[in-house]
This record gives structure tokens, C-alpha cells and sequence, in this order.
């Protein structure tokens, strides 16, 4: 019984070491749809005025509580069509807000976040855009010990476990805030019904800043560099494109690949001279991961405004039985809405550079 009770304190461990990981560096399976929380240099940068954004990722653990992260995203852009004459804009701000909250284990190691949103978008050409961007926010960093089996809980010579008998060694020490800053750069390019490019850099908590569950130890948050690619090419006399993705993380002596690509169907086209008609889509892809996952993932886009995204990731790793936390598999949902403040029927959506 005695050893129960330890192989469950040690699973609660790894979980707290696992979590701590997942808690800085959270995979999105859909980061081409939730830019904002990838590269703060995408704010603005989408066609139309407004967008909204829910992810909702569950990820699943041989010797935890499924890990939960929600992310809510919305920005805008700023004066972004034409100016009050009638004359194309060749820049333009973005601006945004959005939220974390990430809970990982039996301990409920958590990161919640919110931050704010800043870009500055401007058009190097006819075809070309460069936004750059950054994000400040505050974040906080928390742990419940409560749910841990402790040493006090364990009575040796009746050799029984009393859940009431707790005693937190670590009390007052459950939560670590912090500010950090990110900033970021993106490039677009985009010819229309041909070929669409981009690429982007960020550097995620710049600023390294500390973030101490206990004040006799100086732990700080390490930076995060991210570079993502993508392209679209939309193939001759067909009603379809491929979208290959490419992007590399990087923290401290961790990094990480994902490489995929989309296959993009077309369910009807815009009107091409009213533009009161909006295309839709249909989207399928996989994905692979360096940690030796496999992610498949689905996506429909209606009328430009509202894209719905399912994923599911599988690891394929073939070590059953070899780690102590196995990872069993994540599913993640997404929600994009973008519109208008007010609808312009024979407005071409120009300035698009989202083409994920």
C-alpha cells in the first residue's frame, strides 16, 4: 500500500515537471490559425476589420489529468482601407487583445495570461507587406500542492493514508507573476488566385523575465524564438491548392520542428465584380511534429468570415511502456470569425495576408 501511495507522489512529480514544459510552450496544432499566440506581428493582419479567435485544446496523459488550454484572441485593424479621399493606404496599426488559460496534471499547474497587442502594417509593393509587432502583458504563473500525496499524509505504523492529514511544505509560494514582452516580424506576399508567401520571426518572453514560485530562488522564463513559413499555390485549371507550412521553435536547450501541408478545396468562388459573393472552403492536412507526433486536421471556411478547425494529434513514437508520463493523444478545436464594422459589398478584400 505504502508503495501505492509513493508511485502516485512520483506520477504527480513527473506530471509537475511535464506540466512546467506544456505551461511555456504550448503546441497548438492549429498555430496557422492562432497567430496571434505564435507571432504578435500578425495583429491586424487579415482581411477585414475585426476578427475573433477561440482555440480549445485537451491533451491526454498516461499518468495525469488531461491538460487544458484555452485561447481567445481579437484584433483589428486600424484605418486599414481607403482614407477619407478615396486614395489606398499604404500603411496601417493593428491592435488586440488575448487571453491563456492553461491548466496541466493533477496539480493544476497553470498559466494564465493576457496581453496586449500592438503592429504596425505597411505595404512595400504592390504585392508585398511587412507588418512589425509586439506584446506586453501579465502573467501568472500557479500550482495547487493540495493535490498532491505528501509524507504527512502516510502514517507508517498503521500503515494507512489519511488525505485529511495535509501539510504544505511549499504554502504561500502557489503562484509566480510576471510581465512578459514579445515582439515579432512577419512578411507577406500575395498574387492573387497564383501564389501567396509569407514568412514571420518572433521572439517570445524577450525580456527573460522571473518568475519565482519561491523568492530563495531565482527562476526566470526563457526567451522563445519562433520562424514560420507558408505558402499557397493554387494549382492550374482545378478548384484546389496546397499549403505547405514549415515552423521551428526554439527555448533554452529545446526546439522543436512541425512541417505539414493543406490541401485547400474550393466550394464556390467570389463574384468578381461586385464581390457580393464570398468564397468558401474546405480544408484537410497533416502535420508531423518532431516530438514524434502526427497531427491530422480539418478546416471549413464559409463566406470568408467563419472558419471552423478540428485536429487531432497521435503519437507515433512507438515507446509504450519506456516513459513514466506517455502521451496518449490531444484534440483541438478552433473558431475564427472576421467581418467588417461595416459591410463592404464592392470592396475587394485588399491587404489580405492571411491565406492559412
Amino acid at each position: 500500500m505504502k508503495m501505492r501511495f509513493i508511485r502516485k507522489g512520483l506520477a504527480a512529480l513527473a506530471v509537475l515537471m511535464v506540466g512546467s514544459v506544456t505551461a511555456q510552450d504550448i503546441n497548438y496544432s492549429q498555430y496557422y490559425t492562432v497567430m496571434p499566440a505564435i507571432n504578435p506581428a500578425s495583429t491586424g493582419a487579415f482581411g477585414g476589420d475585426y476578427r475573433f479567435i477561440m482555440d480549445y485544446r485537451q491533451s491526454q496523459y498516461s499518468a495525469a489529468d488531461p491538460f487544458t488550454t484555452i485561447f481567445a484572441s481579437w484584433d483589428m485593424g486600424i484605418a486599414k482601407y481607403k482614407k477619407s479621399d478615396g486614395s489606398e493606404r499604404k500603411s496601417f496599426f493593428g491592435a488586440g487583445l488575448n487571453f491563456l488559460n492553461d491548466k496541466a496534471g493533477e496539480g493544476d499547474l497553470g498559466l494564465q495570461e493576457i496581453n496586449l497587442m500592438l503592429s504596425y502594417n505597411l505595404r512595400i509593393g504592390e504585392l508585398h507587406h511587412l507588418t512589425l509587432g509586439t506584446k506586453v502583458g501579465q502573467a501568472t504563473r500557479s500550482v495547487n500542492y493540495s493535490n498532491f500525496r505528501w509524507e504527512s499524509q502516510f502514517d507508517e505504523g498503521s500503515a494507512s493514508y489519511d488525505p485529511n492529514a495535509f501539510s504544505d511544505p511549499l504554502a504561500n509560494n502557489e503562484k509566480a507573476n510576471y510581465t512578459p514582452i514579445s515582439v515579432g516580424l512577419l512578411w507577406n506576399y500575395a498574387k492573387e488566385d497564383h501564389l501567396k508567401l509569407n514568412a514571420g520571426f518572433a521572439l517570445n518572453q524577450v525580456n527573460e523575465p522571473e518568475s519565482n514560485f519561491d523568492n530563495r530562488l531565482v527562476e526566470n522564463v526563457p526567451m522563445q524564438m519562433v520562424f514560420h513559413t507558408a505558402a499557397e499555390w493554387f494549382i492550374p485549371n482545378t478548384t484546389m491548392s496546397l499549403m505547405p507550412h514549415v515552423m521551428y521553435r526554439s527555448r533554452s536547450y529545446v526546439s522543436e520542428t512541425t512541417v505539414g501541408v493543406i490541401s485547400k478545396f474550393y466550394l464556390s468562388f467570389d463574384s468578381r465584380m461586385t464581390h457580393i459573393k464570398k468564397s468558401s472552403a474546405f480544408y484537410a492536412g497533416i502535420f508531423y511534429r518532431t516530438t514524434k507526433d502526427l497531427v491530422l486536421l480539418m478546416k471549413v471556411d464559409l463566406r470568408q468570415n467563419i472558419d471552423l478547425g478540428i485536429s487531432y494529434d497521435m503519437d507515433i513514437s512507438g515507446e509504450a511502456g519506456t516513459s513514466f508520463v506517455k502521451k496518449r493523444g490531444a484534440l483541438e478545436f478552433v473558431l475564427t470569425y472576421s467581418s467588417f464594422w461595416k459591410e463592404r459589398t464592392l470592396l475587394p478584400r485588399k491587404g489580405n495576408t492571411e491565406f492559412f
